[in-house]
């Protein structure tokens, strides 16, 4: 008997970018019979509000259309409009950013935690919840930050607004690490990583965990790790019981990049021969939970 794989799709960003290299990603996904729930800029920095791009909109709703999902993600994409990144974030930084970044956020803590206030936050959120609404004609069933940013009052900014699932927590944070060569050994969960399985955090919130993101601007020569990581954490997800495995993808990252096309096309591939491959949105998911 197959080990039972539920599998969410996840793809950040959109509203951001190009619709051509959304509609690319969307081919990669339909041609598998994918499902992904994409998480969408209300306000983009680089682009023009959600809510005046007709072109984005109708790919948005045709997407929905495909049996896909769109949930909310940030506001502006502002780095830090949420909450601090996590180590798996930090990781996809080439390593002078990374250093970089981690010093920016030091030396401007003390601002940083001004800007993630209770009452900052809810305004914030209030904003691109009410964004959202006015474009996609539903309420966000599930909140991810920019760079998966957390802080001690974002649950609570979450509940106050009336957003239920959150999902910024990382299941393998060392994953990146090991696809890019920095990490050497065994694919280990550390102690960082949740469990794949909807949690209860604060404020009654539940976490929808993500496992790793697997193809940020992937290289031709680390195709064969990125899929052995995918491989590896497949098999240990589908031996906890209500686990679900949760990719982070970037659309334009896997379609720029040959790699990234072809390290998902082997992983599916080899997920449909080996597993009871479910396909699930997270809205779907969330109903039987």
């Amino acid at each position: 008997m197959m080990e039972k794989l539920n599998f969410i799709m996840t793809s950040d960003d959109v509203g951001r970018d190009s619709i051509e290299n959304f509609n690319k990603f969307i081919s990669l996904l339909d041609e598998y019979e994918i499902k992904c729930t994409f998480f969408a800029v209300p306000k983009p920095r680089d682009n023009v509000p959600l809510m005046e791009n007709k072109e984005w909109i109708h790919a948005l709703q045709k997407a929905i259309d495909s049996n896909h999902d769109v949930q909310l993600h940030g506001f502006t994409h502002e780095k830090l409009e949420f909450g601090f990144p996590p180590k798996l974030v930090l990781d996809m930084y080439e390593k002078s950013a990374r250093e970089a970044f981690k010093k920016e956020i030091i030396k401007n803590k003390e601002e940083i935690e001004k800007n993630l206030e209770f009452e900052k936050l809810v305004e914030r959120l209030s904003k691109s919840k009410e964004m959202f609404e006015n474009v996609m004609g539903y309420k966000p069933l599930c909140f991810r930050s920019t760079l998966l940013g957390t802080h001690k009052n974002l649950y609570k900014a979450l509940a106050n607004t009336g957003i239920r699932y959150n999902s910024n927590l990382v299941v393998n944070p060392d994953g990146w690490g090991h696809i890019i060569g920095e990490k050497d050994g065994e694919n280990k969960w550390n102690d960082e990583g949740m469990l794949p399985i909807p949690t209860k955090v604060q404020e009654g919130i539940i976490e929808l965990p993500i496992s790793c993101e697997y193809a940020w601007f992937l290289e031709n020569e680390q195709i064969e790790r990125a899929v052995e990581v995918m491989k590896e954490d497949a098999h240990k997800i589908s031996k906890i019981k209500n686990s679900f495995m949760m990719p982070l993808s970037h659309f334009y990252a896997v379609v720029k990049s040959p790699a990234g096309m072809e390290a998902y096309r082997r992983f599916f591939d080899y997920a449909k021969k080996n597993f009871d491959f479910r396909s699930y949105t997270i809205s779907e998911y969330v109903k039987n939970f």
